[in-house]
C-alpha cells in the first residue's frame, strides 16, 4: 500500500513539474514577448534574479535554503508515512508534494540559468507556476496541521 500512494505523489508531481518546466522552457525560448490583458493579467517572461518579493541575494545562500527547504519537506512526508493513517493526511502530503515540486523547479533554474523564469503577471508580480504550487502547498499543509489541532 505504500508504495501504490508513493507512486501516486511521485506521478502526479511529476506532471506538476513537467508543466512548469515546459511554460518557462517556452517563456525563455518561444513565447518571449508579452501578452496581456490591460496592464495587470497575462504572460510576461522575466528572469528573477532574487527570491521572493525582489530580494536579492547570493546565489549560494539561496541554494543552500532551498536544498535544506527541500531536504526538511522529504523528512516531513517520511514522518508523515511512518505514522499510521486513516486518510485524513492526503491534504497534508499534496501539500508537501507541491512545496517539494515548486522548489525543486524554482531550484533547478537557478542552478542552470542563475535566476528563475518567471511568467505569469499578476499586477505589479512576476511569478510562475512553482511559486503557486509552493504558496498553495504551504496553505494546504498549515491547514491540515490547523485541522488536527482543532480535532485533538
Amino acid at each position: 500500500m505504500y508504495f501504490k500512494t508513493l507512486f501516486r505523489y511521485v506521478l502526479l508531481g511529476g506532471v506538476f513539474l513537467i508543466s512548469d518546466r515546459f511554460l518557462k522552457w517556452q517563456a525563455a525560448h518561444n513565447w518571449i514577448q508579452p501578452l496581456l490583458i490591460g496592464k495587470n493579467f497575462g504572460w510576461e517572461p522575466f528572469y528573477n534574479k532574487g527570491i521572493a518579493f525582489g530580494i536579492v541575494m547570493p546565489k549560494f545562500v539561496v541554494v543552500a535554503l532551498t536544498v535544506f527547504i527541500i531536504a526538511a519537506v522529504l523528512y516531513f512526508f517520511y514522518l508523515n508515512e511512518k505514522t499510521p493513517s486513516d486518510g485524513k493526511d492526503r491534504r497534508l502530503k499534496f501539500g508537501l508534494v507541491l512545496i517539494l515540486v515548486g522548489a525543486f523547479s524554482n531550484l533547478a533554474d537557478r542552478l542552470v540559468y542563475n535566476h528563475t523564469i518567471d511568467y505569469i503577471r499578476i499586477f505589479n508580480g512576476v511569478i510562475n507556476l512553482a511559486d503557486i504550487f509552493i504558496v498553495v502547498g504551504f496553505v494546504l499543509y498549515f491547514s491540515s496541521l490547523k485541522q488536527e489541532n482543532t480535532k485533538t
